[in-house]
């Protein structure tokens, strides 16, 4: 049974319900983060009664003789063990011991980066067991946009799910930069009575409407190699990463070869849309052109330049622009 998520540790502690000790894994280090600051405010410990390490560089002898011992004039005391994962056989031992009959007043948390527990773990078996490891995994796209749209309401904003959707795949799907971007954009549309939408996120993100790594893609799309070689040249002047761009165009010709394929096979538009991932703003148009892109052969062989180009790219000399715009040339089929 896979361990519960960052959603049902929520509720817990919008309940108030706290535990003797928790086991927070996972890549996602924002959500994480965020549970312990919560964990922490409920606990609400004084400097007696508060201790915080890296968990392989604790001595856990004291570590776990300060966690059995009742907290100074406090209803509860706060333990916090960053990289537990990291722990030695020894250390490891003494903690699950401890783990096996915690003091219902010590609130140990322990965080591991890592998302699977290795088959010798027993502090995370024990954790399990207990229902007390919690998992936070790196969010997918559909549920990224979901949380940019529920900060905004958090802030007495309204953003609409394109804009959402757009700030994601500017910013990825990392809370902590899409959290800087969601910010950023917040204090640019402070005082809006409107629904936030893709010019402002574009705006927010120091992006005109007219010159934007979107803006390549739709000339890409549209097969217009001028366009597209012009807001090549425009991207990087303005410092836009070269890496970034190369994803851009490489992820962009995979994209146009699913929708194509997809569309051959019948697939309804609106599950194009969702498992492609596609704008409705920006991409309202896409299933069309990509079934008069060019042919699959001309597809496949784009996408083998775009490694080739990963690859060059990373080499101290290559000269970025010439490169981006030399794989342009060679994926765009030219218009008949």
């Amino acid at each position: 049974m896979p361990a519960p998520g960052a959603q049902q540790l929520e509720r817990e502690l919008s309940a108030g319900r706290l535990r003797p000790f928790y086991y927070l894994a996972g890549e996602e280090i924002y959500r994480r983060d965020q549970a312990v600051k919560k964990i922490r405010a409920l606990v609400n410990p004084d400097d007696f009664n508060y201790y915080s390490a890296q968990a392989d560089k604790a001595d856990m002898g004291e570590v776990v003789s300060l966690a059995a011992t009742a907290p100074v004039f406090s209803a509860r005391r706060l333990i916090i063990l960053s990289r537990a994962d990291k722990l030695k056989a020894e250390p490891r031992r003494l903690l699950s011991d401890y783990l096996s009959n915690p003091l219902e007043t010590t609130c140990l948390v322990l965080t591991s980066d890592e998302r699977k527990a290795g088959k010798d773990d027993q502090i995370a078996k024990i954790c399990e067991g207990a229902g007390a490891r919690f998992l936070f995994y790196g969010l997918r796209a559909d549920e990224a946009e979901q949380w940019v749209i529920e900060r905004a309401a958090e802030a007495g904003s309204r953003i609409s799910r394109e804009a959402a959707g757009l700030l994601v795949d500017c910013a990825g799907t990392d809370l902590n930069a899409l959290e800087r971007e969601t910010s950023k954009l917040l204090i640019y549309t402070a005082g809006s009575k409107t629904a936030i939408g893709p010019e402002a996120v574009l705006e927010s993100l120091g992006f005109s409407k007219e010159e934007n790594p979107f803006e390549l893609s739709a000339a890409l799309l549209r097969r217009d190699s001028a366009r597209a070689l012009l807001l090549t040249d425009k991207l990087l002047a303005d410092g836009q990463e070269p890496v970034f761009l190369l994803s851009l165009i490489s992820s962009n010709l995979m994209k146009i070869l699913k929708v194509r394929r997809m569309s051959a096979a019948g697939t309804p538009k609106q599950q194009i849309f969702a498992e492609a991932r596609l704008n409705a703003y920006y991409d309202s148009d896409f299933i069309r052109a990509a079934e008069n892109f060019g042919d699959d052969k001309t597809l496949l062989s784009a996408i083998d330049k775009a490694l080739d180009a990963e690859a060059a790219l990373k080499s101290s000399s290559a000269e970025a622009g010439a490169l981006l715009k030399s794989l342009i040339l060679k994926a765009l089929p030219q218009k008949r």
